[in-house]
């Protein structure tokens, strides 16, 4: 009795050609599969590597950008410090002015004071009457003398307005 796989060949040598044919075709197929997975291959490996120079080209750009952009910020900062120190210049020497002019007025108001104070020593030597103690009027117009002095000094450095400010 013949089984079934059997049935379709009528010898021996008819089952070796059919199974000679089949592997054959298995291995023309296996063949085509092995070229199919080649070109696949071949491709993927295409792609990657233009991905890779894609990527090595973005890297390099990037560096050119960050290389582009420290230069950039240097002068920047540069410029910045620049003018910051012209500002900071400009501004000592409108202090310094300001600050002469204070000490000028000052020495004015010394001045003036060493003045009223000759007076007063004169007006004493002359009226030869010997006092215990300064008068009422001179206490108040030594004080009223003070007090414009501290005034003036505190007015040329800018205290009277910021004082003004805060009230």
């Amino acid at each position: 009795m013949k089984s079934e796989f059997f049935a379709g060949f009528d010898d021996a040598d008819g089952m070796i050609r059919a199974n000679g044919e089949a592997e054959a075709r298995e291995a023309d197929r296996l063949r085509s599969e092995n070229a199919d997975f080649r070109r696949q291959a071949e491709t993927s490996a295409a792609q990657g590597r233009a991905i890779l120079e894609a990527i090595n080209q973005t890297k390099q750009e990037l560096s050119d950008q960050l290389k582009a952009s420290d230069e950039a910020t240097y002068r920047d900062g540069v410029r910045v410090y620049r003018n910051v120190q012209a500002a900071l210049i400009s501004e000592l020497d409108k202090q310094t002015k300001d600050l002469e002019a204070a000490i000028y007025a000052m020495q004015q108001t010394q001045n003036n004071m060493d003045a009223a104070l000759r007076e007063m020593q004169e007006e004493a030597a002359e009226k030869k009457a010997p006092k215990k103690g300064a008068s009422a009027l001179q206490v108040l117009t030594f004080l009223a003398a003070l007090l414009t002095l501290l005034f003036e000094v505190c007015d040329k450095l800018g205290l009277v307005d910021r004082l003004l400010a805060m009230l």
